[in-house]
C-alpha cells in the first residue's frame, strides 16, 4: 500500500505547494556542519566513518552496546552542556561515557544515539587546605589514586583502576578502604552537574540539597557530573597493606565460607577484606581466596590465615607487605599495560546481588551450578565468579538516610558484612550469539537465584545491575526513598532522558 499512497499523493504536491499542510521533513543531521559550531575549538565530533570510532564507542560486555551516531568528545563542561541541549533539540537520545564498564542491559536501547566522551575532563587538583581534591568528570580511578599517593594522600574509592571515579562512587564506590573512610560516595561533598535540559548547577550540602543527596546512590538519574569535590586523608607509611592468597578446590566451597562467616561474626570483625575468584583448572572452578589488610601486620594476617590453612589449599602464598598501588598491582588491578584495555569480542552478562551472610548450602548451590556451565558449554569458558567482602565500620557510622544509598542499616539489610557476589557469564566472539545469550540469561537468573537462597531480601548493587533487578533492591524497600527519588526525577528529569541505566522511571 506505500508505495500507492506515495505516487497517489505526488500530483498533489508537484501542482499546489500550498496545498500541503505538512511541512517539508528537515535535511538528515549533518553532526560536522550542525553541532561542531557549537562546541568548543578543542572538542571532537567523531561520526562512524571515523577510524577512531570503535575507540569511543566500546563496551567491555558488548552485548550491553549502545547504538551511536555520534560522539562528543568534550573539553569543557560548557561543552556537556552544548551537547546535551543540542540532542534535546534534535531528539536524539544521549548518554555520558568514561570507560565503557557498564553492565545495564538498558544501554543497549540507544539506537542512534549521542556518547558524550567524558575522559578529557580528567584533572585532579588537590584543594590548598589538602583535606580535599577537586576531580574531573572523565577521570579514572588509577589517576586519583596515583595523584593522591604522590602528595601523600588517599581517600576511599573502588578496587578496580580503570573505571571512572564518578560513575563508580555515585553507585556506592565499595572498595578496600571503605571500612575506614566510608563508602566512595561518602567522599562527595560537592558536585558541578548538566542536568537534562542542559543547564549547569552546583549541588552540596546547602546548594541544592535534594540533588546533593540523589547523586550519592542514585546519580545516574539525574545529571551528567563534569567535576566533584572528594575528601581526602593523610596515607599512612609505604608498606603499610599485608596480603594472602590462598586457593582451594571445589570440595572446600562449605567449609571456606563457614570460616569466612566465623571470622566475620567476631566482635569486633577483623579489619580486612577478602575477594573470591573462580579460576578454571582441568573443567573445575577452583577458589581464590585473597586475604588484604592495612591494620593486620604481615605476623597478624598470618595467625589470621592459620584456620584457612587447616583447610589444606591446593596454594599458599607468602604473606606480602605492600604499599596500596603494589596491592592494586599484586591483585591484578593495575592499568598497564593491559588493565583498562576492553577484551576484544566479549559479550554476556553479570548476575550480581548482594547478601547479609553466606549461606554454605547456597554457596555450594550456586558453585555446583556454575561448574556444570563451565563444564558443558565450553565457549563460556571466560565466566567467572567474584565474591567481595570488605570492612563496613565507617560506612555505618554515616546517617542511613543522609544520602540515596539504601544498604547501611546493620539489621536485616545487605553488606552489613560489606559482601556481594557477582556471577560473569561471558563468552568471546565477532558477534553476539543469539543462542548463547539465552543460554547465559537463562542459566545466570539460575545461579543467581541459587545464591539468594536463605537471604531476607534480594539486594541490589546498582553498579553492577543488569535491568532484571526492581527498583526497591537497587534503592531500598523503604517507600520515602522512591517517594523522594521519583518527586526529584519529576523535577529535574520529566523526559527521563538520563534514562538508560537504572532508571527510576
Amino acid at each position: 500500500m506505500l508505495p500507492f499512497a506515495l505516487l497517489a499523493l505526488a500530483p498533489l504536491t508537484s501542482a499546489s505547494s500550498s496545498c500541503d499542510t505538512h511541512p517539508p521533513k528537515p535535511p538528515p543531521l549533518n553532526f560536522h556542519i550542525d553541532l561542531a559550531p557549537t562546541l568548543s575549538t578543542s572538542a571532537l565530533v567523531v561520526t562512524p566513518d571515523n577510524p577512531q570510532f570503535s575507540y569511543y564507542t566500546h563496551q567491555n560486555l558488548k552485548s550491553k552496546s549502545p547504538q551511536y551516531s555520534v560522539v562528543v568528545v568534550v573539553a569543557t563542561e560548557a561543552d556537556v552542556s552544548a551537547a546535551v541541549t543540542f540532542a534535546n533539540k534534535h531528539d536524539i537520545p544521549f548518554t555520558a561515557k568514561v570507560s565503557g564498564h557498564g553492565t545495564w542491559a538498558g544501554l543497549g536501547d540507544i539506537k542512534g544515539g549521542m556518547n558524550i566522551w567524558l575522559r578529557n575532563l580528567s584533572s585532579v587538583v588537590v584543594a590548598e587546605d589538602r583535606g580535599h581534591v577537586v576531580v574531573g568528570g572523565g577521570a579514572m580511578v588509577d589517576e586519583v589514586v596515583g595523584r593522591l599517593w604522590e602528595g601523600g594522600k588517599q581517600t576511599a574509592t573502588a578496587l578496580g583502576q580503570c573505571i571512572g571515579i564518578t560513575g563508580s562512587g555515585i553507585g556506592g564506590g565499595l572498595g578496600p578502604l571503605m571500612g575506614v573512610y566510608g563508602l566512595g560516595l561518602d567522599q562527595f561533598v560537592g558536585f558541578r552537574v548538566v542536568l537534562a535540559n542542559g543547564t549547569v548547577v552546583s549541588a552540596d550540602v546547602e546548594t541544592n540539597p535534594d540533588l546533593f543527596w540523589a547523586l550519592r546512590g542514585a546519580g545516574h538519574n539525574f545529571g551528567i557530573i563534569t567535576e566533584v569535590k572528594l575528601r581526602i586523608y593523610d596515607r599512612k607509611g609505604s608498606s603499610d597493606w599485608s596480603y594472602r592468597q590462598l586457593s582451594f578446590s571445589g570440595d572446600k566451597v562449605e567449609a571456606v565460607f563457614d570460616e569466612i562467616n566465623n571470622k566475620r561474626r567476631a566482635s569486633p570483625p577483623p579489619p580486612l577484606s577478602e575477594i573470591l575468584y573462580q579460576l578454571i583448572d582441568v573443567l573445575q572452578a577452583i577458589i581464590d581466596l585473597r586475604l588484604f589488610s592495612n591494620a593486620f601486620s604481615p605476623s597478624q594476617l598470618e595467625a589470621y590465615a592459620a584456620s584457612f590453612l587447616a583447610l589444606s589449599p591446593l596454594k599458599n602464598t607468602t604473606t606480602l607487605a605492600l604499599d596500596y598501588p603494589g596491592l592494586i598491582a599484586e591483585m591484578g588491578y593495575a592499568t598497564a599495560p593491559e588493565g583498562c584495555t576492553p577484551p576484544a569480542g566479549s559479550f554476556g552478562s553479570v548476575f550480581g546481588a548482594a547478601v547479609e551472610r553466606h549461606v554454605p548450602a547456597a554457596m555450594r548451590k550456586m558453585y555446583n551450578l556454575f561448574n556444570e556451565v563451565i563444564k558443558t558449554i565450553p565457549e563460556l569458558w571466560a565466566s567467572y565468579i567474584f565474591v567481595e567482602g570488605y570492612g563496613t565500620e565507617a560506612m555505618r557510622q554515616v546517617p542511613e538516610r543522609s544520602t540515596a544509598w539504601a544498604h547501611r542499616v546493620p539489621h536485616g539489610m545487605c553488606w552489613t558484612d560489606g559482601s556481594g557476589i557477582n556471577v560473569v557469564l561471558a563468552y568471546k566472539a565477532d558477534q553476539m550469539n543469539a543462542t548463547l545469550e539465552g543460554i547465559v540469561q537463562k542459566r545466570g537468573e539460575e545461579i543467581r537465584a541459587a545464591k539468594l537462597e536463605g537471604q531476607d531480601r534480594q539486594r541490589s548493587y546498582v553498579n553492577y545491575a543488569v535491568k532484571q533487578e526492581s527498583l526497591e533492591s537497587m534503592y531500598g524497600y523503604e517507600a520515602w526513598r522512591l517517594e523522594k527519588l521519583r518527586g526529584l526525577k519529576k523535577e529535574l528529569d520529566p523526559k527521563n532522558r538520563f534514562g538508560f541505566f537504572a532508571p527510576i522511571f
